[in-house]
């Protein structure tokens, strides 16, 4: 063999390893806007942390969470929803596709708690914007069918 076919050949086993190999970071499902969507919900309805909710926003609304103080009052006034013992579930019947480079997502939510001992089961859509490639809840809008 030459030096030149020897060169070649590490050249093309070295690329092959490089292509073939797994590159996901395993960030994936936590950049995923199903993923930013439902720990908003779970900031604001689970843990009780307003930092987490606003972090999650996009500027605007995040301003206008930390203006209400509490995650109670974000259930209470910007949500229209306040419950106790939360259940948070993707609604599937809703669910559209998604482009995987776009830059806006819409994802429903089935909320199931209780207010004031009555079990109340209700929807949420959130809507999402993709910026710095990073996802963000940009509007959240009440149950269009009721």
């Amino acid at each position: 063999m030459t030096q030149y076919t020897k060169v070649f050949l590490i050249f093309l086993l070295s690329y092959l390893l490089i292509a073939c190999s797994d590159t996901s970071t395993g960030n994936e499902e936590a950049a995923s806007p199903e993923h930013v969507a439902t720990s908003f919900f779970s900031s604001i309805y689970v843990d009780d942390n307003l930092d987490a909710a606003a972090a999650a926003s996009t500027d605007k609304l995040s301003r206008i969470i930390k203006n209400y103080g509490s995650t109670r009052a974000v259930q209470r006034n910007l949500l229209n929803l306040p419950l106790d013992k939360v259940e948070i579930s993707i609604n599937k019947s809703d669910s559209g596709l998604r482009n995987e480079f776009g830059t806006k997502a819409e994802i429903s939510f089935m909320l199931s708690g209780h207010i004031h001992g009555n079990k109340v089961d209700d929807v949420r859509t959130v809507y999402l914007t993709k910026t710095k490639n990073q996802w963000f809840v940009s509007k959240i809008i009440n149950d269009p069918y009721k």
